[in-house]
């Protein structure tokens, strides 16, 4: 990016309390936008991104505005009006361009009429938009496209968002604001709770929520460290942050924002896990509608903790008593457990959640009284995939359950925060988690920060099968895991090649697929 247009950049007021002393000279603020940003040049109706697809990148206006659309049937209907721009490089990052068109290459033909018929958010010159999913790694909440032509967009890939929140307290306080707002408001619109709930109410209960947030957003580091030192499984629980005790007294219904939060229960001297909520998922409202008539009996039927990381929007039970309660049709749709958690049992359940395994999408289970160690699986993998596998045989075992070192494709994949070239990525329609081999320079930091020890450092090779080596004499390597044998058709090579029906892969919130599965092989 040449340098006038670093230094407009830097003159923005979302960057004038950013201090250039604050950042070391090896790694200066002007080299920070320099190399890990890029400016778009935006048309009326250019998407910026759309609503379930991932992405780890932050945004900041420049000039004109954009908008966000806040409605399902906004949504459905942009689909309608998409049609394609011109294809963005593949090798941007690598040859950044003073300004570029559109970051999807789709466009909406008729912005205007999306606009006049349905509810939108404008974000003006110098708001902060893209923060929520760059910081938790979750999917985009909604489709942002500009609202006029000429308007020009900065987009922070997001190692300068972690640099630059890293070096200076000024920038990560002014993100942190814009996260408190926004995740606050794309949790509410995409809980179903609401859906039934009219727009203006749910205005009123926004003005009247509160989110909290619970742990970090990098808790992996913590939880190895707690985990490297545990010796009484039964301890999980002393880790992690009390939100609600059973028996308090129920001042608000809690809706989860981000993150996980397990659900337990009061058991002799202990607790005993009895569930876990993700992101959408309500706790509390039908302790609130079953003693609708009698306030004072208001309490917790459950513990909830913060697991990792948590984001925990909290509405007054006044609120939900006067609003909500009379706006929702049936309050029994909404239940306070993850119907699929229930099926699996309680020490399976325990383990799943104490282990974090509940992060994963696409983890790799194996029934070990089927398995007779024939290793078809792990040859498949590496015949698919240049002759090294990409997964190691072994891992955690509950009785006759255990989930293998194969890279999970987590919900929260905490492995992508310090990757310094953004070679660890997720793909930004199917989310499955990706190494682009050309980028990764082998310095093993996701392989140290997956909690799962599913990532791998493999030496690599040349053409002719020699080790290449650098100039200390030392082979190089780079990181590899299970890609899913993503572009390849018939699925997972690994499940495919098993003769045994010995192996699935599986997303542990779909619980009754795996307790299926293994009532099925037993």
């Amino acid at each position: 990016m040449p340098r006038d247009l670093v230094d407009r950049i830097l003159s923005q007021p979302v960057f004038s309390d950013v201090a250039p002393g604050d950042f070391p000279s090896d790694l200066s603020l002007h080299d920070i936008i320099a190399n890990d940003s890029r400016v778009l040049d935006l048309a009326s109706g250019d998407i910026v991104f759309r609503q379930g697809t991932y992405g780890t990148s932050l945004f900041v206006v420049l000039e004109g505005d954009v908008c966000g659309l806040t409605t399902a049937a906004g949504e459905k209907a942009a689909r309608r009006y998409e049609r394609p721009n011109r294809k963005p490089s593949a090798f941007g990052w690598l040859r950044p361009q003073p300004a570029e068109r559109s970051a999807t290459g789709l466009r909406l033909k008729k912005p205007a009429k999306i606009t006049s018929r349905f509810p939108t958010a404008r974000h003006e010159r110098n708001s902060i938009f893209g923060e929520v999913a760059a910081l938790t790694r979750s999917p985009r909440s909604n489709t942002i496209f500009a609202d006029c032509d000429g308007t020009q967009v900065l987009e922070i890939r997001w190692p300068g968002v972690r640099d630059l929140r890293h070096w200076s307290d000024a920038f990560r306080r002014r993100i942190d604001e814009a996260y408190r707002r926004d995740a606050l408001d794309e949790a509410l619109r995409q809980c179903a709770l609401f859906d039934q709930v009219d727009p203006d109410v749910l205005k009123m209960i926004r003005s009247c929520a509160e989110l909290t947030s619970y742990g970090s957003f990098g808790w992996t580091h913590g939880f190895q460290t707690a985990v490297s030192r545990q010796t009484d499984a039964d301890g999980a629980i002393d880790r992690e942050p009390a939100i609600v005790r059973q028996n308090d007294y129920l001042d608000d219904v809690l809706v989860i924002g981000a993150g996980f939060a397990r659900l337990s229960e009061k058991l002799h001297a202990g607790d005993r896990t009895v569930g876990y909520l993700t992101p959408g998922d309500v706790y509390g409202l039908d302790c609130v509608a079953a003693d609708a008539s009698n306030t004072r009996r208001r309490s917790a039927r459950h513990s909830l903790y913060g697991m990792g990381y948590v984001d925990v929007i909290r509405i007054p039970v006044a609120v939900v008593d006067a609003h909500l309660l009379p706006a929702i049709d049936d309050v029994g749709q909404i239940s306070s457990l993850t119907p699929s958690v229930a099926d699996l049992p309680s020490r399976m359940l325990d383990f799943m959640v104490d282990s974090r395994l509940v992060n994963g999408t696409r983890a790799m289970a194996i029934n070990m009284d089927r398995c007779v160690n024939c290793d078809d699986c792990v040859r498949a993998c590496a015949a698919t995939h240049d002759e090294i596998p990409r997964f190691k045989r072994h891992g955690p075992v509950h009785n006759r359950l255990m989930i293998a070192h194969a890279c999970m494709h987590c919900i929260d994949p905490v492995c992508l925060i310090d990757c310094p070239t953004e070679a660890i990525h997720r793909d930004p329609v199917s989310g499955t988690v990706v190494i682009q081999d050309a980028s990764c320079i082998g310095c093993g930091t996701c392989a140290a920060a997956c909690p799962y020890d599913n990532i791998q450092m493999e030496a690599v090779r040349n053409s002719e099968g020699a080790f290449l080596i650098d100039e200390d004499g030392a082979h190089i390597q780079r990181a590899t895991k299970c890609d899913f044998c993503a572009g390849r058709s018939g699925g997972p090579a690994c499940q495919r090649a098993c003769p045994h029906d010995a192996l699935i892969r599986v997303d542990i919130k779909s619980a009754e697929n795996l307790s299926d599965w293994l009532k099925h092989t037993h």
